[in-house]
C-alpha cells in the first residue's frame, strides 16, 4: 500500500493563506502538556438566537444520523475516553456525551441507545441529576454491555484537590430501553480523597461469563497520579449495583516520572484490555531518571489477569526511537517563506506526543498509536517535516522491548496550525472481529490546505497486516464546504467486516458559547454518528492495476526483524526480487516466478541476518530497479 505525505510546497502555500495563524516549520514549541481539556474564556449563558443549517452530507452507501447536540464539544476532546461502544452480539450501540440542556449548563451527561444497528437513537437525558449544586460532567465514556448501557465520567465539583474531579457510573437497571437510570454513584468509597478526571475505561467478558470494567483516571492535583478503578462480576452481570475496589495508583508520578505543580509530561494515559484478560495502560512522560531513559517515549504496563495484577514498566527503549526517527526525519529543513534553512540540533530526539491510543489484539499483541515529532533542549518542532505524524508500535504478548515501528499518517498540516495544534489530534482505533489482523485508526486534519479557510475533515486508515502497513488516508468525511468542519472523531473498539463505527462532532460556529472562543469546541456542537465501509476502499485499491512497474522503498527502514516490500506489475508476467549484502552476494530470493499485474507486498523476515546494509532489486520485462534497506538488531 503506498503511503501518502503532504509535500513541503503545499505547506508553503499553507503559510501564504493562513499567514500569522500558521507556524513556520522550524517554530519550536514548549513542550510541556497544555491543560486545552477546558475552556480558557468564559461561559456565555445567553446565545445567539438563530442557528446555523444541520449538515447531513449523503456519500456513498454510509450511514449517517445527527444524534444530539451539546453546548460545548469538550466532552469528546480527550481521546483517551471512550464515547461510543458496539455490542455486537445484539447489535447495539450506546453513546454518552455532554447534552444539550439550553444555555446555562455544559455539563448535563446524555446517552443515546440505537437497536437497529445504528439506523436511529433514542437519547437519555439529565443522567447526573442531583450532582452538586449545578449539573457539571465532563469526559463521560460509554460501555453498551449485553443487558444495561453503563455511563462513566466525572464531576467538576465534590471531589478533592485543587479541581474537584469526582468520578461517577450509571447504568439502566431496567435493562435496554427500561429508561430507568440509577441515580448518580460514586467509583470509590472515598470520593473527596482525590481529584479525579478523564477516565479510560473498557470491559472485557471472561469465558466463565464474568464482566471485568477497568477504567483509569487521572489525578488533576500534584503529583497528578494515575488510579484504577476495578470492578467485576461473578457471571453475567445481574443488573445489581457495581461493586468498585478501592483505587489503585497506577502511576506515581513524583517517583517515576519527571515533572512538576508548573511543567507537567506525563499524558493522562490510555487502557485496554482484551477477553482474555491480556491488557496494557499506556502513557507518554519522561523518566524520572534521565539517565536511564533520557527521551519523552511510550511507557507500558501489562495485565495478563483482567487488571488484577500489574507488571513494573516496560518503556520503547532509546536505542528503538533514535535508530529509526533519526533515520527518518531529517536533520533540516527549508523554509521558503523566509529563504533560511533550519538545523536540529546534533543531540536531538524523537518526541512521542501526549495524544495516543492503546489496542489489544485477540492474540495479546499491543498496539500503540502516537504522533512522533523531534524535540530539542527546550521544546519540540510540530511543523518540522512531512513525517511529523501518527505511527503505530507493535510488540507481541510478553515481549514489550522488541517493537516494530511503521508510520500511519502525516499531521504537519494540522500541527502547523494553532487549533487543533500539535496537542490536539488524537488517534482512536479499532479491530475487526471478522477479519484476522484488519485494524483501523481515525483522527482529522486539514485535507485541502489550498483553500483560503483552514477546515477540517475526518480522516480515516486501515491496515490488512497487523499494522505493519497502512492504507493511503481516507477522507472520511470529505465535506466540500469550506465552512463546516468535522472534529474529533471516536471510534467504537470493535469493527466488524471492514465496517468501523464513528461518533464525531461539528461545531456550529454561529454559536460560540464561550467567549472569547479559541478553538472548535469553544462552540455549540452537534455529535454524529456514522458507519463507513472501509472495504469499499479495499476493493477499490485491490482492483486497481497499476500503469507501470514500480519498486517501492521497503516499511519500516530501518527495521529489525521483518519488513514489507511493495511492488507494481502493470501486465502479467516473469518477474524476480532478490535481496543483496554490501559485497553484492545473493542473500535471499523473494519472488522469482509469473506475477499477476496489480499492486504486491512481501514480507521479509530478517531474524537471521546480522544488522547492516542491505540491497534488494526487481527485474520485470525492460524494468529493472535496486533499493537499499537497513536492518537494526
Amino acid at each position: 500500500m503506498k503511503k501518502y505525505w503532504v509535500s513541503l510546497s503545499i505547506l508553503v502555500l499553507v503559510a501564504a493563506v493562513f499567514g500569522a495563524n500558521h507556524m513556520k516549520p522550524a517554530t519550536r514549541m514548549p513542550a510541556n502538556l497544555e491543560n486545552r481539556l477546558v475552556p480558557q474564556g468564559q461561559e456565555i449563558t445567553e446565545l445567539p438566537g438563530t442557528s446555523s443549517p444541520i449538515y447531513l452530507p449523503t456519500t456513498r452507501e454510509d450511514n449517517i444520523v445527527l444524534v444530539d447536540s451539546s453546548l460545548n464539544g469538550y466532552g469528546m476532546l480527550a481521546g483517551e475516553t471512550n464515547p461510543l461502544s458496539w455490542d455486537p452480539v445484539n447489535n447495539r450501540f450506546l453513546m454518552g456525551y455532554r447534552q444539550w440542556a439550553g444555555t446555562t449548563a455544559s455539563g448535563v451527561i446524555g446517552a443515546a441507545l440505537s437497536e437497529d444497528g445504528g439506523q436511529s437513537f433514542f437519547t437519555y437525558s439529565n443522567l447526573n441529576a442531583g450532582v452538586g449544586a449545578q449539573q457539571a460532567g465532563r469526559y463521560p465514556s460509554a460501555i453498551a454491555t449485553p443487558n444495561y448501557p453503563l455511563i462513566i465520567w466525572n464531576e467538576n465539583g465534590g471531589g478533592g484537590g485543587t479541581y474537584g474531579g469526582r468520578a461517577y457510573y450509571t447504568y439502566d437497571e431496567g435493562e435496554y430501553g427500561g429508561e430507568i437510570f440509577t441515580p448518580p454513584t460514586d467509583l470509590s468509597s472515598s470520593p473527596t480523597t482525590n481529584d479525579i478526571w478523564q477516565g479510560s475505561p473498557c470491559v472485557s467478558y471472561a469465558a466463565d461469563g464474568n464482566m471485568y470494567v477497568n477504567t483509569v483516571f487521572a489525578d488533576w492535583t500534584d503529583p497528578r497520579d494515575k488510579y484504577l478503578f476495578r470492578s467485576n462480576t461473578e457471571g453475567a452481570w445481574d443488573g445489581l449495583p457495581l461493586t468498585w475496589q478501592p483505587p489503585v495508583v497506577m502511576l506515581d508520578q513524583a517517583r517515576e516520572f519527571l515533572g512538576d505543580a508548573s511543567s507537567n509530561y506525563t499524558s493522562n494515559g490510555a487502557l485496554d484490555i482484551n477477553d482474555d484478560g491480556v491488557g496494557y495502560f499506556v502513557v507518554t512522560g519522561y523518566w524520572n531518571d534521565t539517565l536511564a531513559i533520557a527521551n519523552h517515549t511510550l511507557f507500558i504496563k501489562q495485565t495478563i489477569d483482567y487488571g488484577a495484577t500489574w507488571s513494573a514498566w516496560q518503556h520503547v527503549p532509546d536505542q528503538t526511537m533514535n535508530n529509526y526517527f533519526r533515520a527518518l526525519f531529517p536533520d533540516s529543513v527549508y523554509d521558503e517563506t523566509d529563504d533560511t534553512w533550519a538545523v536540529l540540533s546534533d543531540n536531538w530526539t524523537p518526541f512521542v506526543n501526549y495524544d495516543l491510543d492503546v489496542m489489544v489484539d485477540a492474540d495479546g499483541g499491543c498496539h500503540l498509536f502516537a504522533g512522533v515529532l523531534p524535540s530539542s533542549t527546550g521544546g519540540v518542532y510540530p511543523g518540522w517535516d512531512i513525517t511529523n505524524g501518527l505511527y503505530h508500535f507493535y510488540s507481541p504478548q510478553n515481549d514489550l522491548f522488541n517493537w516494530d515501528i511503521s508510520p500511519v499518517a502525516s499531521l504537519q498540516s494540522a500541527w502547523l496550525l494553532p487549533d487543533p495544534g500539535w496537542q490536539g489530534v488524537f488517534p482512536t482505533t479499532a479491530r475487526d472481529i471478522e477479519i484476522p489482523n484488519m485494524i483501523y485508526a481515525t483522527y482529522y486534519t486539514c485535507p485541502d490546505t489550498s483553500s483560503d479557510l483552514a477546515y477540517f475533515d475526518i480522516m480515516g486508515v486501515y491496515s490488512t497486516d497487523n499494522g505493519m502497513t497502512w492504507s493511503t488516508p481516507i477522507n472520511i468525511s470529505d465535506t466540500d464546504d469550506p465552512n463546516v468542519d468535522e472534529t474529533d472523531p471516536h471510534l467504537a473498539r470493535l469493527a466488524s467486516n471492514g465496517i468501523a463505527y464513528i461518533m464525531y462532532q461539528m461545531p456550529d460556529y454561529d454559536f460560540p458559547s464561550v467567549n472569547p472562543p479559541a478553538t472548535s469546541e469553544d462552540y455549540k456542537n452537534r455529535i454524529y454518528f456514522r458507519t463507513y465501509s472501509f472495504m469499499t476502499d479495499l476493493e477499490d485499491e485491490n482492483s486497481a492495476i497499476p500503469s507501470g512497474y514500480a519498486l517501492a522503498q521497503n516499511y519500516p527502514n530501518p527495521f529489525n526483524p521483518s519488513t514489507t516490500l511493495a511492488y507494481d506489475i502493470p501486465v502479467t508476467g516473469q518477474m524476480r526480487l532478490v535481496l543483496y549484502d554490501v559485497l553484492g552476494r545473493e542473500v535471499s530470493t523473494l519472488v522469482n516466478g509469473n506475477v499477476t499485474a496489480g499492486h504486491h507486498e512481501v514480507r521479509f523476515d530478517a531474524s537471521h541476518l546480522a544488522s547492516g546494509m542491505y540491497f534488494y532489486k526487481m527485474d520485470a520485462g525492460s524494468y529493472s530497479a535496486v533499493r537499499k534497506m537497513m536492518l537494526m538488531k
